[in-house]
């Protein structure tokens, strides 16, 4: 007598196996070499990448649209990603996001599980992914970024940041993202913004008034700046914090000051930081 198969949850497995069901195309990463490139010494090979199709229409809008148009990539099963990438960091990112494909995570920082030196490292490509995932619209790789990010921030034992490394993290970071909103586009908009609230107050939206019962400081005090035409993206706005935090070990690096003078919404950003945490100090006390 045949014994009757009992059906167990293969969907793990299937799901898993699928991926390599999917057509492969080859992703070119870098700039081709020149005569003069193969000459020197700072230059960074391109590097080919045999990816699965549907990993890459998961993970980046941008692959997923250039899918959709049917275009010359497909039928050359090869996309060229030339510009853009600089340095070794540029394509350690894109490393990254490879990892990210297939494990849905990527090495990056940890806080109080590595030396001060090697936190930076991580700190920094976290900063480089994000611009990476920015660009490639892939939104789980940009908020596993900005998380491995935050934490290294958070990392009081890990030490403070380095100049050179935060030098890099801030022009990769303010170099290749803009603003959410132009003051001018909130004043045309005319509307007027509820956020979200972070903090455990009752209501958890923000509230244009003061003393308005169960909003947390934190709220009132964002959505006064975005009626005063201020807004900023949350990787800028925790990265000037962290400086700005820890301001007067900044300050005395030539270094730090020629930062500032190269990047105005840093220095910006670096002044509202500021002017905030002094705000709430500020509400502390009184309510103290």
């Amino acid at each position: 007598m045949a014994t009757k198969w009992q059906e167990i949850d293969l969907s793990v497995c299937r799901h898993f196996a699928k991926t390599f069901q999917s057509p492969m195309i080859q992703v070119i990463v870098g700039k081709p070499p020149s005569e003069n490139d193969d000459k020197a010494k700072n230059f960074i090979p391109q590097r080919s990448y045999g990816l699965h199709i549907d990993k890459l229409e998961a993970a980046s809008e941008y692959f997923k649209g250039l899918f959709s148009f049917n275009g010359k990539e497909m039928e050359t099963k090869e996309i060229r990603l030339e510009d853009g990438f600089e340095n070794s960091l540029d394509f350690d990112a894109f490393d990254a996001f490879v990892q990210f494909l297939y494990t849905g995570s990527f090495d990056g920082p940890e806080a109080g599980d590595r030396t001060s030196n090697d936190g930076d490292a991580h700190a920094v490509l976290a900063a480089y992914v994000w611009a990476l995932a920015d660009r490639l619209i892939a939104n789980g790789l940009k908020a596993e970024a900005l998380s491995k990010l935050r934490k290294r921030y958070d990392g009081h034992e890990a030490g403070r940041i380095s100049t050179p490394n935060i030098a890099h993290i801030v022009q990769k970071l303010y170099g290749s993202s803009l603003r959410p909103y132009s003051p001018q586009q909130i004043n045309e908009d005319g509307s007027n913004s509820v956020l979200c609230c972070s903090s455990a107050c009752i209501n958890h939206i923000a509230s244009s008034v003061a003393d308005k019962q169960g909003y947390c400081d934190g709220c009132w005090e964002a959505q006064n700046h975005i009626d005063g035409g201020y807004r900023n993206s949350t990787v800028r706005s925790i990265t000037a914090s962290y400086v700005g935090s820890r301001l007067s070990k900044y300050r005395d690096d030539p270094r730090f000051r020629e930062l500032l003078r190269d990047y105005g919404e840093f220095s910006e950003d670096l002044v509202m930081s500021s002017l905030s945490s002094m705000s709430r100090s500020t509400m502390v006390s009184l309510h103290d």
